[in-house]
């Protein structure tokens, strides 16, 4: 899923505005252009594991990588490190017109949120995906909004255990043809913007 619009802010202040992880040996980093590759690796990876499933929520190789430059290029795209090694990863727009329409209210739009299978089973996706409603509070917004295809079942759960609200169900145009698609978002707290999420092994089955 991609949005044809991108965010003005300039990329010199991102760094210093994103919110820091105290995760013990995993850090958060944002993506440059020579870990395009391990990310579609691991979107592929992700997309089959799902389809496994049932879930037609991604196929390998549906990711343009043109446009994974695009996000990288505007600092959009962020990845859980361990070690050197790539445990997950999230990106955060700060529009999205092609899910959402235009919208008045400013909102974090968050996208891709992947555990490696390798990684799973240790709360990996609810402790990056709390961090990018984080990052997005830090921005100065007060909303977080999400999609997942209609008949993804255990990520729909994920979202609504996670404070998420259904907001419509509306059909986009994927590489693939038409994707039932739920639209979910969230009013963070104040407390969002000042959170430095310590890591604990919480929620241990919520990864997918």
């Amino acid at each position: 899923m991609r949005s044809d619009s991108m965010s003005t802010e300039r990329p010199g202040h991102l760094m210093s505005r994103m919110c820091p992880v105290d995760w013990g040996e995993f850090t958060v980093d944002v993506a440059a252009p020579q870990d395009a590759s391990a990310f579609l690796r691991l979107r592929d990876e992700a997309a089959g594991w799902l389809s496994s499933r049932g879930i037609d929520q991604w196929r390998p190789g549906d990711f343009a990588p043109s446009w994974l430059d695009t996000l990288i290029a505007e600092k959009r795209v962020f990845l859980l490190r361990h070690g050197e090694e790539l445990a997950a990863t999230v990106t955060v727009l700060w529009d999205d017109p092609f899910v959402w329409g235009e919208q008045e209210v400013e909102a974090g739009y968050i996208h891709n949120l992947i555990v490696a299978r390798s990684f799973a089973g240790q709360g990996l996706g609810r402790r990056l995906l709390q961090w990018a409603e984080d990052h997005v509070a830090v921005s100065g917004r007060s909303l977080a909004r999400l999609d997942c295809v209609v008949s993804n079942g255990e990520l729909r759960h994920l979202y609504e255990s996670a404070g998420y609200h259904w907001v419509r169900d509306g059909e986009f145009l994927a590489e693939f043809g038409l994707r039932p698609t739920a639209l979910y978002e969230k009013t963070l707290r104040a407390s969002h913007r000042h959170t430095a999420v310590p890591w604990s092994p919480e929620h241990l089955d919520d990864d997918h």
